[in-house]
């Protein structure tokens, strides 16, 4: 049985593995699942998405 319900430890690795790779499908499923209700997973996934962001922008230059 696929445990869907994942710990913040669980989420934090799963934010950084899916800047790096496509997340496969439960992967998927399970980060939406945890970010629908855990509001210090989604901060770090948007503070993640941000400092991503701001190092392509960096890069460009």
């Amino acid at each position: 049985m696929i445990n869907l319900l994942r710990t913040c430890k669980d989420m934090h690795r799963l934010v950084a593995e899916s800047m790096d790779r496509k997340l496969g499908p439960v992967q998927r499923i399970q980060m939406r699942l945890h970010l629908s209700f855990c509001d210090a997973c989604t901060h770090f996934k948007e503070q993640m998405d941000w400092l991503r962001a701001a190092v392509r922008r960096f890069d460009d230059h």
